[in-house]
């Protein structure tokens, strides 16, 4: 799962495995006069502390108000798209401070593929296959200019 390591250690999970997914949640300081908030993202596992998961990223928020503690709001959003990409955005509204981040499947995943797409076979024609189908069409347009312009030249200038 995907969550973020709480003040007391904890790992909170927020996206789970099974497939892309969204999620929002409003954090807030621990600590009165709090001017930063580091927001540790981990791959861990519920009820377990988040230091035996995989540290993914960092966020960290600079320049929050002086606040009480739990009184400063930084929103948070997570996102898992198909093929695994991991998008991190925090945001403090009063001091308008945001950091982001987007981390592709083999820095998120311990396979280096999302859970969901392990053992699924590319699906033909996908863009792997545009690509070398491009490349051998480029190919096979210049030969053939090629034989063109030769027969071109033969056909006028004798040969």
């Amino acid at each position: 799962m995907i969550g973020i390591r709480l003040a007391d250690g904890g790992f909170h999970p927020l996206l789970g495995e099974d497939g892309p997914g969204l999620k929002r949640v409003t954090l807030t300081t621990v600590r009165n006069d709090q001017e930063e908030a580091r927001i540790a993202i981990y791959r861990g596992t519920p009820g377990q502390p988040a230091r035996r998961g995989a540290l993914l990223a960092e966020l960290a928020l600079t320049d929050l108000p002086p606040e009480n503690s739990g009184r400063a709001d930084i929103e948070l959003r997570l996102s898992l798209d198909e093929p695994g990409y991991l998008r991190a955005f925090a945001r403090s509204p009063r001091s308008g401070d945001f950091k982001s981040l987007y981390l592709p499947p083999d820095r998120v995943w311990s396979a280096g593929v999302a859970p969901w797409t392990a053992g699924r076979s590319r699906r033909k024609g996908g863009s792997a296959h545009r690509g070398i189908a491009a490349a051998v069409f480029v190919v096979f347009g210049l030969l053939l200019l090629t034989a063109l312009g030769y027969a071109v030249f033969r056909l006028f200038f004798g040969g």
